[in-house]
């Protein structure tokens, strides 16, 4: 393994991390700056959600005022 890939591994456990942490914590307007405007979000099963606007929106990021992280299989894929 070269070395840029262990970064980019690490760094992808890092933002997992605090993706996690600031969701259970309730912080989500921390959660929404993990992600790009133009992020493209696809929950299987139900529908594509593209930028901001419609990833505020979602109820696998707020449902009231308590976050549900969902340990499911999760596909990370970084496009550029």
């Amino acid at each position: 393994m070269e070395d840029w890939e262990l970064k980019a591994r690490e760094q992808i456990r890092h933002l997992a991390a605090r993706y996690n942490a600031f969701g259970d914590s309730g912080r989500f307007e921390n959660v929404m700056a993990l992600f790009a405007e133009d992020a493209v979000v696809e929950v299987v099963g139900h529908q594509t959600y593209r930028g901001h606007a419609q990833l505020r929106l979602t109820t696998f990021l707020y449902i009231g005022a308590q976050h549900i992280n969902t340990t499911a299989v999760h596909s990370r894929r970084i496009d550029g």
